[in-house]
């Protein structure tokens, strides 16, 4: 029975008077929209909206009101609660993200009590889920519900207080939050607010809320434990607890049982053993998944395993870490530190990291399947699935198989056919930054490693490629029939072993790619070449020209080539077509000789007879072929690394695909990306005294130096076979981060 009292009445027996009216999770709030000039948006970094399939907006607003802060009686019930503070001033704010288009609203949205361990909002619950969202058409809500984070806000969003860049201005001086005891009847007000059929609600009308949800991860997982076994009501219509094993404080009060601490009701009692766990009982979904991390660090422990009822479900998910993401994420700005390059996730740790939303073992899967299970709970009362839980000894210590990896729990296919060992723990690098170490070791505790195995161990665990490759994909199928994992993620797993025709098909077309490249960059710098000689009127004309039919001819050459050897079986991946194929390749050597030289090709060239001419014209042209050669290189490791992968089946999908562009097994692209290329721009260019900027007018020419020149111009090179590898083969490597190692619209 969960029982919700007023002040007076609880405490009559301490001889309290009478106090104001005790506020409401019904109460009306006021809404508002922040000043844009006043600074801009927080946003808690990863997963932006304009990186998912569908169309998605990103809004924020202000909510005001007042909330009760609560307490326990002196010897604490979870769902009996007391008002401790009535009517508790807070502005918060909220980050919507809805579908562009209301028509392709599903009815759902899902409150995110935004994380705020890092001493600011972060929201692993959309960082795991964020594309099971969008493609279902769900509303997402992050609300910032901590002290920590509103201070964060309030101080100007400074990274610990002191590194900049922080752009938010005063944007956020007006929020406030008195303790977070505030949230648990905050977060049921803006719960309210969100399924009222009126005005201020954000999304009326367009968006009229069916079903709600509550999520958090970690701390605020531990919140979500609290609201949902004290302060449910019928506004809400499932709880998702995501990583975490115990309820946090009802408010933050002196603990009654600290020393020192003052007699009941100035102190606040605190629930012990079992009473820590959340409600089971609740008429609503509760479901409680547990990482392997968390059962490693303690944030769970087997003892507080929780019984499945009709409401409830448990889970724990094997070979899985705390941390949701880690690539591309930028701890650390350039220039911070003395830092000259962005310091990212993936660098703070001693092993390669192991996440939730960046896998290897892809926990977000997981979690989507568990989110559809509780639509479907909610929606038609289908009952949830069951889940096996981590196998433990007597001490409750958990298993480990001969590989490493834990025995037991929701296993994806990884985990029962594995390659490498999946720890649950990883190390923070000695060489960070100090000032970091502390948040930097968190992290690095929380992210579980991948270690993999040698060559010879694979081999020898999976001699026929083939057998491993059925048996993988059945687990997949065994996943699915289970409901633990959704067709749109079982399609992002699922591998693939091309036969003799399909290889030949992919290898013949990719073959065609290479040499239609090689041929439209040769002509590219012949045409350079004759136009700096000035034996022909435009180099710009003499590339559209192409008078020998050079290229015409290796067009003609792949088009032949598909019907030669792609009409038997149509490959799973790779090379979508011809015409594919012909105009990628064509399209990445003229967009990348604009990138060298900018729009007006003629323009930029340097006739031999200009005064100086001769070593201007050198440079231009020397530079040309060997950013020429560079790309061929990349083209050549890539094709290298396919065709190897399509014989031993470690290239079967997509996925894998994409992972061969920038292979360089042996340092060719190395040598002839860096060494030669740069190489050549210092004695063809920088030691005659030649200007980048005025040979090469193109994206790279506000460029510093020409070492910092060469770096940009090399990145463009790694964007423009990574853009033309993708049209082509239809791979899905994300070149904005692959070209320079940051999400920064470089490379869209």
């Amino acid at each position: 029975m969960r029982l919700r009292l007023t002040l007076l009445a609880a405490l009559l027996m301490f001889g309290v008077h009478s106090v104001a009216v005790a506020a409401d999770p019904n109460d009306p709030v006021t809404v508002t929209l922040p000043s844009d000039v006043l600074g801009d948006i927080s946003v808690p970094a990863g997963r932006e909206v304009a990186g998912l399939e569908q169309a998605y907006i990103e809004e924020e607003y202000f909510i005001s009101g007042e909330a009760d802060v609560y307490t326990y009686n002196e010897v604490p019930v979870p769902g009996e609660i007391i008002v401790r503070d009535p009517n508790e001033p807070y502005t918060t704010r909220i980050l919507i993200r809805r579908p562009a288009d209301p028509n392709e609203f599903n009815g759902t949205a899902v409150i995110e009590w935004l994380n705020s361990t890092a001493g600011f909002d972060t929201s692993p619950v959309w960082h795991a889920s964020a594309e099971y969202f969008a493609r279902e058409g769900a509303v997402y809500v992050g609300v910032t519900n901590s002290t920590t984070s509103i201070d964060y806000l309030v101080n100007g969003c400074l990274l610990f207080g002191i590194f900049p860049p922080a752009t938010c201005g005063t944007r956020y001086a007006g929020l406030s939050m008195t303790e977070n005891g505030v949230a648990y009847e905050m977060m049921s007000q803006i719960a309210h607010l969100l399924k009222t059929s009126a005005a201020p609600n954000p999304l009326h009308p367009d968006y009229p809320v069916q079903r709600l949800y509550h999520s958090g991860q970690s701390q605020q997982g531990g919140s979500m434990i609290t609201y949902a076994t004290a302060f449910h009501f019928p506004d809400n219509d499932g709880y998702f607890v995501q990583a975490n094993g115990i309820a946090r404080p009802i408010n933050f009060g002196t603990a009654c049982e600290a020393i020192g601490a003052p007699a009941y009701p100035d102190c606040t009692p605190t629930l012990q053993g079992d009473d820590l766990r959340v409600a089971t009982d609740l008429p609503v979904p509760v479901y409680r998944v547990h990482t392997e991390t968390d059962l490693y660090v303690g944030l769970g422990t087997p003892a507080a395993r929780q019984v499945d009822t009709p409401t409830f479900r448990y889970y724990e998910t094997a070979g899985t870490g705390h941390v949701t993401i880690h690539a591309g994420q930028a701890l650390i700005p350039a220039g911070v530190l003395g830092l000259t390059d962005p310091l990212f996730l993936e660098e703070i740790c001693t092993e390669a990291p192991n996440t939730i939303g960046d896998g290897p073992i892809f926990g977000s899967y997981l979690y989507n399947a568990m989110w559809q299970a509780m639509e479907d709970q909610v929606q038609s009362g289908t009952v949830p699935p069951t889940g096996d839980l981590f196998a433990v000894d007597p001490n409750d210590q958990i298993l480990r198989d001969v590989h490493g990896n834990v025995v037991g729990g929701i296993r994806l296919p990884q985990m029962d056919l594995p390659i490498a060992t999946y720890s649950p723990q990883n190390t923070l690098d000695p060489g960070v930054p100090a000032v970091l170490a502390g948040l930097g070791n968190l992290f690095c505790v929380l992210t579980a490693t991948n270690e993999p195995f040698d060559d010879a161990t694979v081999a020898a665990l999976y001699p026929d490629r083939e057998i491993f490759v059925a048996d993988f994909n059945q687990k997949i199928d065994d996943l699915l029939a289970a409901r633990f994992l959704l067709p749109e993620d079982a399609a992002k797993l699922r591998l693939f072993v091309e036969s003799k025709d399909q290889a030949k098909c992919i290898n013949a077309l990719n073959k065609g790619f290479l040499k239609v490249a090689k041929t439209q960059g040769k002509e590219i710098c012949k045409c350079i070449k004759a136009f700096a000689k000035e034996k022909n009127g435009s180099a710009a004309a003499c590339i559209t020209a192409d008078a020998g039919q050079k290229v015409a001819k290796v067009l003609g050459k792949t088009v032949l080539d598909e019907t030669k050897n792609c009409t038997v079986e149509t490959p799973d991946f790779g090379p979508t077509s011809a015409t594919a194929i012909n105009d990628a390749a064509v399209q990445k050597e003229l967009d990348l000789f604009e990138d060298l030289f900018g729009a007006d090709l003629d323009a930029a060239i340097v006739l031999e007879s200009a005064l100086l001419g001769k070593d201007k014209s050198k440079c231009q042209l020397a530079t040309a072929k060997a950013l020429k050669k560079c790309q061929l290189t990349k083209l050549k490791e890539f094709n290298k690394c396919k065709k190897d992968g399509l014989k031993t089946a470690t290239v079967h999908d997509a996925v894998t695909l994409g992972a061969c562009i920038g292979k360089d097994a042996k340092g060719k692209i190395a040598k002839a990306c860096t060494t030669k290329l740069f190489g050549t721009m210092i004695k063809k260019c920088l030691d005659k005294g030649q200007d980048y900027a005025a040979l090469f007018p193109g994206i790279c020419a506000g460029e510093a130096s020409w070492g910092d020149f060469h770096g940009c111009i090399e990145a463009r090179v790694e964007c423009r076979v990574c853009l033309a590898l993708n049209a082509a083969d239809g791979s899905t490597r994300n070149c904005d981060q692959f070209d320079d190692g940051l999400f920064n619209a470089t490379c869209p």
